[in-house]
């Protein structure tokens, strides 16, 4: 096996635009980008507008390979790959189970950039799964793919703190950002063989979910602390929202109200306070509104929102019936 360890010829694949920094890391070091695969192009139907993801724009400015193929063309994959003969792959929210055919092609077998602390949050949606729980820390693994959902044998991990104002948008680009500058430190002595992987502990893993756009929905009978995470966790999609008036209203920003209330409302009854703060009960305690949306119309802070709606005081939040 004639590696130079330094120098190693390889392929990239990944689709959102969070992951261009690993991409870039690998760019900015000795090694050889071979080609960079890729998610299709998306077409607009309503314009006719085809949207390219910003990993094939960066690709076409610097003139780099590119492959785009669906997701169930892996014979096509396949093909390519093995023309290459990379000596590794480097895969970031690609989007596609690559098959074990493609996964034995590189002698040094293909490195999968995880926003977690494996084994804890193997599956989907890791970082969501991480707001919506409250956990203090987070972190990335580079880890060497099986056949398995995220059940590979770890190369390196790395923690991070997250602050508790981090959604899943700070907090993704965050920890790819992170996996990017990890994959560039450890890759030369994992290619030497100097790094020894370490095998996963199955009794200690925990799987997430694919996130659904009804998760979004509140239940004000919740905890004033789980809404404040949910709110996080679905910063972007598919965002945090409840109904008022038969209405979608979208909630962009809110938290625990921390001074006490001596109240006692309804869950969703929406109330403001004597310091002019708008909160909305909870089963526990009150959640302070910031921003919110009607949906259709552009995001406002609560104190705009109630130029136009006054009637929203006193009211409450619930069904959409």
């Amino acid at each position: 096996m004639n590696i130079n360890p330094k120098a190693l010829k390889l392929i990239f694949m990944g689709s959102p635009g969070y992951t261009l920094p690993i991409l870039k890391e690998l760019l900015t070091s000795n090694h050889l980008v071979q080609s960079v695969f890729t998610e299709p192009d998306k077409l607009i139907q309503r314009n006719k507008i085809v949207l390219e993801n910003p990993i094939k724009q960066y690709c076409k400015k610097l003139n780099i390979p590119i492959f785009q193929f669906a997701k169930n063309n892996n014979e096509k994959i396949f093909e390519e790959v093995f023309k290459m003969k990379p000596d590794v792959i480097i895969i970031a929210s690609y989007g596609v189970i690559l098959p074990k055919k493609v996964l034995e092609i590189p002698p040094l077998g293909c490195i999968n950039i995880h926003p977690s602390m494996l084994p804890k949050y193997r599956g989907p949606s890791p970082i969501p799964s991480t707001i919506l729980n409250g956990d203090d820390n987070s972190g990335v693994t580079l880890m060497k793919l099986d056949t398995g959902m995220d059940t590979g044998p770890i190369i390196a991990q790395e923690e991070f703190l997250i602050n508790s104002r981090h959604n899943t948008s700070d907090l993704t680009k965050i920890l790819f950002s992170l996996g990017g500058k990890l994959l560039a430190k450890i890759l030369p002595d994992y290619a030497s063989g100097n790094i020894q992987v370490t095998p996963q502990n199955d009794k200690e893993a925990t799987i997430t979910l694919k996130i659904k756009k009804t998760d979004g929905l509140i239940k004000w009978t919740s905890t004033s602390e789980y809404i404040k995470n949910q709110i996080k966790a679905f910063t972007p999609w598919p965002g945090t929202y409840t109904y008022w008036q038969g209405k979608r209203i979208i909630i962009h920003d809110g938290n625990e109200y921390q001074k006490n209330v001596n109240l006692k409302s309804t869950p969703g009854a929406i109330l403001q306070l004597p310091n002019q703060s708008i909160v909305v009960a909870t089963a526990t305690n009150f959640l302070e509104l910031k921003k919110i949306q009607l949906e259709g119309k552009k995001v406002l802070s609560v104190e705009e929102f109630l130029m136009g709606y006054p009637d929203l005081i006193n009211s409450y939040f619930g069904s959409k019936t």
